[in-house]
């Protein structure tokens, strides 16, 4: 399929989108979503495949729509999750103002985190969240955790800042860590007219319970202390 049209119920065309070159939509899906009392959302999911020197990629987007009273409106990117996973907020009861929120899941070796964006109707864009301090929830429950194999030294800080205070914590072979939430810089990558949401690993926070105090811990080397395993699933 090279090309699609969201046409409204007098059938005019409202929004439309041709593949080119070496590209073909190889999956189209369309769904409507809601929160009672807030806009509502018409949503286009693509996947575009390119061949291009005799290999072939393919990225997963979509297309949100909110039905105003001038018609159906575009915002202004499609959204990609990159190397992630897109997901509605619903279930982890973080609604905005708005009253909807989307999110993407990430792999992040050590544990899997969703990070948070918005839907700005006034302007209709998709948006990092900036009053949230980017806090992202780590799993489904409040009862991911890890735990050491080994005696070991933890630097943790009060805050997700290295110029934060900090100390230093024994974690006992066996000991359970509960977490808390991660924190990262998520940024939006424009190519085209979709919105890639990614992040720095190298920036990357995790936020625990430690002798019933919340703190923050960075680095593989501190994951590995309270006994994450790289690339392995948070049980």
């Amino acid at each position: 399929m090279d090309h699609f049209e969201v046409r409204d119920e007098n059938d005019k065309v409202v929004f439309d989108r041709s593949a080119s070159g070496e590209q073909i939509f190889t999956d189209l899906g369309i769904s409507e979503t809601g929160y009672p009392g807030h806009p509502q959302l018409f949503t286009v999911s693509v996947e575009r495949k390119t061949n291009a020197d005799d290999r072939a990629s393919s990225i997963w987007y979509v297309y949100y729509f909110h039905p105003t009273p001038a018609g159906l409106t575009a915002f202004q990117s499609a959204l990609s999750c990159g190397e992630g996973s897109g997901t509605l907020l619903s279930n982890l009861n973080l609604w905005p103002p708005g009253g909807m929120a989307v999110g993407c899941e990430f792999d992040a070796g050590y544990f899997r985190f969703t990070a948070e964006l918005e839907f700005d109707f006034d302007h209709h864009q998709i948006v990092a969240n900036p009053t949230r301090g980017r806090l992202f929830h780590v799993g489904d429950s409040d009862k991911v955790s890890a735990k050491a194999a080994t005696v070991t030294a933890l630097r943790v800080y009060r805050e997700h800042d290295k110029n934060a205070q900090q100390f230093t914590v024994r974690i006992a072979r066996g000991q359970v860590t509960p977490l808390s939430a991660a924190w990262v810089p998520v940024f939006l990558r424009t190519s085209g007219d979709v919105a890639i949401a990614g992040y720095d690993p190298d920036k990357l926070w995790l936020q625990v319970e430690l002798k019933n105090q919340t703190v923050w811990i960075q680095s593989d080397e501190s994951f590995r202390a309270i006994g994450l395993d790289h690339l392995a699933a948070v049980k």
